[in-house]
């Protein structure tokens, strides 16, 4: 794979343990030289490091390395490391403007380097010229140029349409993340990582960040630009819908996309966005999510808009086509999907709190579905030009302070549009208004998480919807437009609770025994990044005893210490639990799993449950054989986990991976009711 793992050679069994499991997995390894005791041996590193190619480097301060010697000296560290690893599979980095030695073996190859120093602005197109005249056939480039920010790294990005050598060019320092990963989808050799907590440069990335991959020439590059978005949470939800889209791929039920390759999609800081930015006219990068302060520019610079987006004058979205780029805006159409998947009615009013892009994008889409729509301020005249631009009468605009809320009806749409109730500006625009029970109150905020406007929502008995089931809709739309297929809401709404640190309900898995509701809870978990608890080892666990003793010699004692259990397992956040299959054997767990908000349930055919319990151990519950027993734990059970569980149980005969995406399916419709 081509990710080259930077490792000093400060002891030589350190670096021998850090090869090894490198071995098959990577392709190339860099060996700081810089530090190296001069006495040190590398010759055990030959016998470990197989088909690893080594990149020998040994780099002077000047150029940001450690070493403080003379060059004849550097020169002949890099000839002893040669010749004790045998020369053969190596590289060795000759920095621009030293020599390389005459007595390296004339078919070593080098690569030719050039970092950049902070505060230098080089001219990159004149560096690359004198690294390439001083390369023979085999040789390659490495140019490292400074960032600060991001957007310096995108300097680099031209480097790689210039004719000449193999060229490997990123960027370090505070902005260079992106740079770094971006390199081996635009065609470098490799890029550098470190081990974990082993930096050798700054801004590399962790080994275990960075999973090897052999796709990353058609890998597409995609991410969320504005200011800022160093925690935005999108590359959260895209990861998400990939893995989504890769078990559909599975099952065999899924279209085939526009690229077979997960994208890398990171968050990249950008405060200004035109028709020349070095990101919009580079082939590699698909796609971007936009948000503030770039959603107008980005209409600006596509070469075509969606109906929404220039209803609306700005673009959260940009999708590269066969005919250039394309902007696209999701705000309202995700705001709509988030408020019918909660329960507003078809024909329900929508009071919508601003006048910005946000607001007219939820009312252009809350139009387009047939809504009432009344567009609240504090400056009616912020919104009275475009309301009318499309289509609403003269009276939907109304100031806040003769704002009436009860004509509106008796439960109807509020969506909250403006800084108000974020953290930079607390407060609440409907403080001594009544909500009534049945309305959907959706907060476009999602920092705090809570808000005041939601706990009046919830005080009243309506349905409160935080800004981050919004980010959710409106993602799920930007995922469609790239793909052509769209992920349940539901899952990537679950997953954005726990990394949120949101309060997030446990989800708990009740059915059968032989159901796989350990198994399927731990791919859960997995996906939703949760924590997994299964309630059977916990009671070994908490009791000291196993369950294949302890149900033989009393039952009784196990039913009551599961039901004891019970209340502390659904209580937990977070989390996912898998249930004993006779949870259901008492009717007060029954009634606490019925009034649980996520519970799922699971079943399957006396064949299919039968067959996975066979020679598995377990202890039978019943005197008989096998199959009957399964037989009379269906009929006596069956009712009890359709009377705990929301919605039908899910059948398990057709294998693990149609279960785990009917299980996201139906999270589906838990979450997002």
């Amino acid at each position: 794979m081509r990710l080259a793992v930077s490792l000093y050679a400060d002891d030589v069994q350190v670096l021998v343990a850090r090869l090894q499991p490198l071995v098959g997995k990577q392709a190339y390894a860099e060996v700081r030289l810089d530090r190296m005791p001069a006495a040190l041996d590398l010759s055990p590193l030959h016998e470990v490091r197989q088909n690893l190619t080594l990149i020998l480097t040994c780099m002077p301060q000047a150029l940001g390395g450690g070493w403080s010697g003379s060059e004849e000296d550097r020169q002949q560290r890099l000839l002893n490391a040669l010749a004790q690893l045998g020369g053969g599979g190596c590289v060795v980095d000759v920095p621009l403007g030293m020599a390389a030695p005459a007595e390296w073996p004339a078919e070593l190859p080098r690569l030719w380097s050039w970092h950049e120093t902070p505060g230098e602005r080089a001219d990159l197109e004149e560096v690359h010229a004198r690294l390439s005249a001083c390369c023979r056939p085999g040789d390659l480039i490495k140019m490292v140029g400074w960032a600060e920010t991001q957007r310096d790294g995108q300097r680099l990005l031209p480097l790689y349409r210039l004719p000449g050598p193999p060229v490997i060019a990123f960027a370090q320092g505070p902005g260079s993340a992106a740079s770094r990963l971006w390199a081996l989808a635009l065609g470098a050799p490799w890029t550098y990582v470190c081990w974990p907590g082993e930096p050798t440069a700054p801004g590399q990335w962790e080994l275990p960040a960075v999973a090897p991959r052999s796709d990353w020439p058609a890998t597409p590059l995609m991410g969320v630009l504005g200011a800022p978005v160093s925690h935005s949470q999108s590359p959260l939800l895209w990861r998400r819908a990939w893995q989504w889209w890769q078990w559909l791929q599975l099952s065999a039920a899924a279209p085939t996309p526009p690229s077979a390759q997960q994208p890398l999609y990171l968050p990249l800081e950008q405060d200004r966005l035109g028709a020349d930015s070095e990101l919009l006219s580079h082939h590699a990068f698909a796609a971007f999510s936009v948000t503030t302060p770039l959603k107008e520019a980005a209409l600006q610079a596509a070469d075509h808009a969606s109906t929404e987006a220039l209803a609306v004058g700005a673009a959260n979205f940009l999708l590269r086509g066969e005919q250039g780029w394309s902007a696209h805006m999701t705000d309202g159409v995700g705001a709509l999907d988030a408020l019918h998947g909660a329960g507003l009615a078809a024909d329900a009013p929508v009071l919508i709190l601003g006048g910005g892009g946000a607001a007219r994008a939820v009312a252009q889409a809350a139009q387009e579905c047939g809504h009432r729509v009344t567009i609240a301020l504090r400056r009616p005249q912020q919104a009275a030009t475009w309301a009318g631009e499309i289509g609403l009468d003269p009276g939907a605009v109304v100031a806040l302070a003769d704002l009436d809320l009860p004509p509106l009806g008796a439960a109807f749409a509020v969506v909250q549009a403006t800084p108000v109730g974020s953290v930079r500006c607390p407060g609440n625009l409907l403080q001594g208004h009544s909500l009534p029970t049945g309305s959907v109150v959706l907060e476009m905020n999602y920092d705090p998480a809570d808000t005041e406007l939601l706990r009046q929502a919830r005080a009243a008995g309506a349905t409160a919807l935080g800004g981050h089931v919004l980010l959710v809709a409106q993602m799920v739309r930007q995922f469609e437009l790239w793909s052509g297929v769209r992920p349940p809401r539901g899952p990537l709404q679950l997953a954005l609770e726990a990394s949120l640190q949101l309060p997030a309900p446990a989800l708990a898995l009740i059915g059968p025994r032989a159901t796989g509701k350990t198994t399927l809870g731990r791919m859960l978990a997995d996906f939703l990044g949760w924590d997994f608890v299964d309630a059977d080892e916990e009671l070994e666990r908490l009791h000291q005893r196993r369950i294949a003793d302890w149900i033989p010699q009393d039952e009784a004692g196990f039913r009551a210490a599961e039901a004891a259990l019970l209340p502390d397992l659904l209580a937990r956040r977070a989390c996912v639990i898998a249930l004993g299959g006779g949870v259901v054997e008492d009717q007060g767990s029954v009634e606490a799993l019925a009034r649980h908000p996520r519970v799922m349930g699971l079943t399957g055919s006396v064949k299919v449950l039968v067959n996975r319990q066979l020679g598995s151990g377990r202890p039978t519950l019943i005197e008989g054989t096998l199959e009957e027993e399964v037989r009379l734990l269906l009929r006596r059970r069956s009712g009890r986990y359709e009377r705990a569980c929301h919605g039908p149980l899910l059948c398990v005969d057709k294998g693990v991976t149609a279960v785990f995406l009917n299980l996201l399916g139906r999270l589906d419709q838990i979450a997002c009711s």
